[in-house]
């Protein structure tokens, strides 16, 4: 993890669905230290675990096997931005899969940028 600042968070985690705990608890950290409500920390979780659920799923040939969570609050918004290195595939599946980007747009503005590098999915909520 690393942090230069106290209202800004970072980490590289490898791109493995078992290091989504790690995540949720250290976003959950950086939260409470910034006065988070409980409300707003759970949802923020949620989405930014969600996001990068999709981004340790969804890429085709990443060129590398990390993931990059970065977080700020400024001005009583959280940004969050959750970055792979590859394409994402397109869903195929139906049923309950391919409704993550759903979920986290009923909780926050969301933004998905596809470039030759990877995806990046940006998310911000205004706090309660």
């Amino acid at each position: 993890m690393e942090t230069a600042e106290p209202n800004r968070f970072a980490v590289r985690l490898p791109a493995e669905p078992t290091r989504l705990s790690v995540l949720r608890r250290r976003l959950d950290d950086f939260l409470v230290a910034n006065r988070v409500g409980e409300a707003d920390r759970f949802d923020l979780t949620v989405a930014v675990s969600e996001a990068a659920a999709n981004a340790i799923e969804h890429p085709v040939a990443p060129t590398g096997p990390t993931i990059v969570v970065e977080a700020s609050i400024d001005d009583g918004v959280v940004t969050a931005t959750i970055r792979d290195s590859g394409q994402w595939r397109e869903a195929t599946e139906a049923g309950f899969r391919g409704r993550g980007l759903a979920l986290i747009r009923a909780v926050a503005e969301v933004s998905v940028d596809r470039t030759a590098e990877g995806t990046a999915v940006t998310l911000r909520r205004r706090l309660r």
